[in-house]
This record gives structure tokens, C-alpha cells and sequence, in this order.
């Protein structure tokens, strides 16, 4: 298979791994399989998701090269600051480590 992902893995000296597309559902079953039984497993997480408080994952190193880290930012409607300048501050000054992030999910 030439995709894309495919060659990520060869980049990153794992050409014995083949790259399998799957939905989130099928990527999570697979994944916990291979945990539990103690069996190598590399595929493509993201963060937040909840699997990084049922499993301690590693990143690999290099990845920031392929993957953009992005934040995620409260929108409300415009006005709010004016009649709700309690929430407003609030919102406007919460932050959530990712980790508390995914407990919470």
C-alpha cells in the first residue's frame, strides 16, 4: 500500500507494520486487544480522547513533524461580555490541562 500513512511508518524505521484504516470504534477495540495481550501496537491516537486514562500510550518521537498541535477555544455569541460579565470572565480565563480533559471524558 503507498498511502501516506504507510510511508509515515517507514520514516520512522517501522517497515515491518503495515498501515490499516479503520474508524475510531474499530482503531479502539483493536488497540485495547493488543494491550491487554502485551502485543506491540502503533496507531494514529489524538488528544484529548479517554484511551490515555485506561492506558499509559507513548508518543512517538518525531511525530510533532507529521501531526499540528492546535488548541480548543470556548465560543459564545456576541454580547455576552455585556450582560453576563461574571460568565464571560470566567470563560475567558479557563484553561483545562489535556490530561484533567480527558478524565473528564
Amino acid at each position: 500500500m503507498g498511502s501516506r500513512h504507510q510511508k509515515r511508518l517507514e520514516d520512522f524505521g517501522l517497515e515491518g507494520y503495515k498501515y490499516q484504516s479503520a474508524n475510531e470504534a474499530a482503531m479502539f477495540a483493536e488497540a485495547k486487544r493488543a494491550i491487554i495481550a502485551k502485543e506491540p501496537i502503533i496507531f494514529l491516537g489524538w488528544r484529548p480522547h479517554s484511551m490515555f486514562t485506561q492506558f499509559d500510550l507513548k508518543f512517538l518521537e518525531g511525530q510533532d513533524n507529521y501531526f499540528k498541535k492546535d488548541n480548543v477555544y470556548v465560543i459564545s455569541y456576541k454580547g455576552i461580555e455585556e450582560e453576563f460579565p461574571e460568565a464571560y470572565e470566567i470563560l475567558s480565563n479557563r484553561s483545562i490541562d489535556v490530561s484533567d480533559l480527558e478524565e473528564m471524558l
